[in-house]
């Protein structure tokens, strides 16, 4: 790739992240947020013994599945919304190799995922220690990356959004 790809790879990662913003992904994240509070404070509740090792397993445990699925979900119905309005054939139209927009997109998606793993490892400070929550929460990211560039893979791969989020949750 020559040194001009760069630039334009930068602006479709710049784009495919606002489109978190405009299709009201934070706000989703927002629900996240507040259903793993909710069950990991109940957890506390219910937990006979070893409280606060309850609240974090079961926060940390329904806060990963949930992140998986917010990140299968929009990468996969973004792909899909971008060829069904044609503006996957219009940027495979410019000069751009096909490469350069896969990278542009992924480095999208995984901005999205640091957007989505740093306020959950931030919620999950307040039933884990600090040291245990950021190994989660980094761990968390790298997966949700690694999510991420399958589902756009699939994404690609199968024209139908169901095919993709099934592939991409097996």
């Amino acid at each position: 790739m020559s040194a001009l790809i760069y630039p334009q790879v930068a602006v479709i990662a710049r784009y495919t992240a606002l489109e978190a913003i405009r299709t009201r992904y934070i706000w989703l994240l927002g629900a996240v947020l507040l259903a793993g509070g909710g069950a990991g404070l109940f957890a506390g509740d219910i937990a006979i013994a070893e409280t606060h090792a309850t609240q974090a397993a079961i926060a940390a445990s329904l806060l990963r599945f949930a992140a998986v699925m917010l990140v299968i979900l929009f990468v996969t119905t973004s792909v899909h919304r971008d060829f069904n309005d044609k503006s996957v054939e219009l940027m495979l139209s410019l000069p751009l190799p096909r490469g350069g927009y896969y990278l542009g997109k992924l480095a999208g998606y995984a901005a999205v995922a640091v957007v989505t793993a740093a306020p959950l490892c931030l919620l999950l400070m307040l039933f884990a220690p600090a040291v245990a929550a950021v190994s989660w929460g980094l761990f968390l990211l790298l997966e949700l990356v690694l999510v991420a560039s399958l589902s756009l893979l699939f994404a690609f791969a199968f024209s139908q959004a169901t095919a993709s989020i099934f592939a991409s949750l097996m």
